[in-house]
């Protein structure tokens, strides 16, 4: 394995920049497009959490051990992999436990009906929410794919898959409030703008102590954060949306996709 590579740095900010606009594709569809039915909504959130799952399980945790055992003794790895693996965790825990109750729910449009201020504090809520989510997440795009762009490119799936979905329950309630697609798609750019300021706060923060060892502590945090974001936001949604036999079923085929790509490359 090996260290941050510098050629590797810009496509990795391009990578993370695209992959955090494309909750602006989601509030497009929002605004322009006619919805999306549920059942397609919820497969797309469980396939990405189980494709989110998978990765981070057999190839982040993986990456981060070969990282931390150029650094540190066997039993020394095995100890500070656990470590940041649940520090990860902790860390969107904690921002969730700190964000405002609505904020989690991710509102349908069956909420419609309720006062069209709700709908737009929601849609505010939403925004702050899903921006801060995707902090750590612009952080573990773009440090994986500056490691490894093997690595990045299921991450970046995933991302894209589910940020569609995020745009989606963003800019809906703004837009049934506001009747302002302006306002709705504004929404969207600003929380995905912050998967690449993440990335770009990974590079300042990160750029000059960059060690093995170090990488391979954030890849074990990153995998944290991923299986979180799986289980704690994406399926829960998935199975709200749609139902529990269709999200169990598209986290499975999330995680045979990936798994199977993996194979292919």
């Amino acid at each position: 394995s090996k260290p941050m590579a510098l050629h590797n740095i810009i496509p990795a900010i391009l990578i993370t920049l695209f992959a955090g606009l494309t909750t602006v594709l989601g509030g497009m569809a929002a605004v322009f497009g006619k919805k999306p039915s549920r059942k397609m909504l919820s497969a797309a959130l469980g396939f990405s959490s189980g494709l989110m799952l998978y990765v981070a399980f057999t190839e982040v945790l993986e990456e981060a051990r070969e990282y931390l055992g150029q650094g540190f003794p066997d039993q020394m790895t095995g100890f500070i992999l656990v470590a940041a693996f649940f520090g990860g965790m902790a860390v969107v825990m904690l921002i969730n436990a700190l964000l405002p109750e609505s904020a989690h729910h991710h509102h349908d449009e069956d909420d419609a009906h309720h006062h069209e201020d709700g709908l737009y504090k929601t849609g505010l809520f939403m925004t702050v929410a899903i921006g801060l989510h995707n902090l750590p997440e612009g952080v573990a795009l773009f440090t994986t794919m500056a490691v490894d762009p093997a690595l990045g490119i299921p991450l970046v799936l995933a991302t894209v898959l589910h940020n569609v979905p995020v745009g989606l329950s963003i800019a809906m309630p703004v837009y049934a409030a506001s009747g302002s697609r302006k306002k709705a798609l504004l929404m969207t750019l600003a929380a995905g703008i912050v998967t690449p300021i993440g990335a770009a706060a990974a590079l300042l923060l990160v750029g000059r102590f960059i060690s093995p060892a170090l990488i391979g502590v954030l890849l074990a945090a990153v995998a944290g954060i991923m299986v979180y974001v799986a289980l704690g936001e994406l399926y829960p949604c998935s199975r709200e949306t749609g139902g529990e036999h269709e999200s169990v079923l598209a986290l499975g085929a999330g995680m045979l996709f990936i798994a199977v790509l993996m194979c292919i490359f």
